[in-house]
C-alpha cells in the first residue's frame, strides 16, 4: 500500500511545507499489521479514524475536523453516506 498525502496539493518538498508534516513507513505498517485505511492514521496527532456504525469495511478519517477525499489510482474513492 502506497499512501501519499502533500500539504499544498503540489509536489512540494516536507522541509518547505508551512505546517508540520507527519509520515506513516513501511516499517511501522508491518509492525501494527495494518489492513484498512483508516488503520493507518490512528496514532497521528489531529486525525479521527475508524469505522462508522455497524459498516466495518469502510476507511473513514477527518484531519483536524475535516473530511478528506481518498484517491485509488488518480480517481476518487466515493464514500456513501451522510458523514461525507
Amino acid at each position: 500500500m502506497v499512501v501519499t498525502t502533500t500539504p499544498l496539493k503540489v509536489d512540494t518538498p516536507r522541509v518547505e511545507a508551512p505546517r508540520p508534516v507527519s509520515s506513516v513507513d513501511r516499517e511501522e505498517l508491518e509492525t501494527r499489521n495494518v489492513q484498512q485505511l483508516d488503520e493507518t492514521f490512528r496514532y497521528r496527532a489531529g486525525v479521527l479514524s475508524g469505522h462508522y456504525g455497524s459498516e466495518n469495511n469502510t476507511d473513514w478519517f477527518k484531519v483536524r475536523g475535516f473530511d478528506l477525499s481518498t484517491y485509488q489510482d488518480d480517481l476518487r474513492i466515493y464514500r456513501e453516506g451522510f458523514y461525507q
